[in-house]
C-alpha cells in the first residue's frame, strides 16, 4: 500500500495527498466517530499531519496531508503555511490566555434592561459575573414589581445559528422572585456573550412570551 501511494505521488508530481480526516459529520465528545480516513497513514507508515479547515454542524473538522517516506519536515512546512494563510485555528473563547503567567480575573457582567412589553413596574436587578477559567456564568438576581405566583421563569437566551433564539439555561424557576444560579458555558455561549448577544428573558403569566429582556454586557 505504501508503494502504491508513493507511486501515485510520483506519477502526478504531487507533494502530498490531501483528504478529509473523516468522511462524515464529526461526532461530539463521547460519541463514536465513524468514517475515519486516518487508517491510511497507519497502514502505509507514511508521514501524515492534520490541519483544521473549519466547522461542520458546529463541530471542528480536519484535513489530512500525507507525504512520502522521510518527508516529514516538508509536510510540517506545508501544514504550517496552510495554518498561517487561514484563520481556521483560533483560540477557543473558553480557554483564555494567561496574563503575565496568571489566570485572568473574574469578569463583571452588567445587566442592562432592553425590550419591555406591557411590564409596568416589573424589573430585574442583581449581579452577574463570569469566571473565564472555569467558564461559569454566575447570577444573583431578583425580580421586583411582580408576585411569585405570576412568575413563569427567567431564561438565558442566545441567537440560534438557523435564526431565532435558543435557551441556554433556566436561571429562575416558576414561582420564584429571586435566584442564585451558576451556568456552565459552552464555546458557543461564550461567543454569544462576548458579542453582546445574550440576554435574560422574564416570563410571566401576563406575558408568557417574555415581559422584559435584560441584556448581558461583560466589562473587560
Amino acid at each position: 500500500m505504501r508503494e502504491a501511494v508513493e507511486a501515485t505521488l510520483n506519477r502526478h508530481s504531487l507533494d502530498a495527498l490531501v483528504f478529509p480526516t473523516v468522511r462524515t459529520i464529526p461526532s461530539v465528545i463521547g460519541d463514536p466517530q465513524r468514517g475515519s480516513s486516518c487508517s491510511l497513514g497507519a497502514n502505509t507508515g507514511l508521514p501524515s499531519i492534520s490541519v483544521p479547515v473549519g466547522l461542520v454542524s458546529g463541530v471542528p473538522i480536519g484535513m489530512e496531508l500525507m507525504a512520502r517516506t522521510l518527508e516529514d519536515a516538508d509536510l510540517v512546512a506545508m501544514a504550517y503555511a496552510f495554518e498561517q494563510a487561514t484563520d481556521h485555528r483560533r483560540i477557543p473563547p473558553n480557554t483564555p490566555a494567561l496574563i503575565e503567567r496568571k489566570a485572568p480575573a473574574m469578569v463583571v457582567v452588567a445587566l442592562t434592561h432592553g425590550r419591555t412589553e406591557q411590564a409596568s413596574g416589573l424589573s430585574l436587578s442583581g449581579n452577574s459575573s463570569l469566571d473565564p477559567v472555569s467558564n461559569k456564568l454566575m447570577f444573583d438576581i431578583r425580580l421586583r414589581g411582580v408576585e411569585e405566583a405570576e412568575v413563569l421563569g427567567v431564561v438565558l437566551r442566545f441567537p440560534h445559528e438557523d435564526g431565532g433564539w435558543q435557551v441556554a439555561d433556566l436561571v429562575m424557576r416558576a414561582g420564584q422572585v429571586s435566584a442564585r444560579r451558576v451556568v456552565s458555558m459552552t464555546s458557543r455561549h461564550r461567543e454569544a456573550l462576548d458579542a453582546g448577544e445574550m440576554h435574560l428573558l422574564v416570563l410571566t403569566r401576563a406575558d408568557p412570551k417574555g415581559a422584559i429582556e435584560v441584556h448581558l454586557d461583560p466589562t473587560r
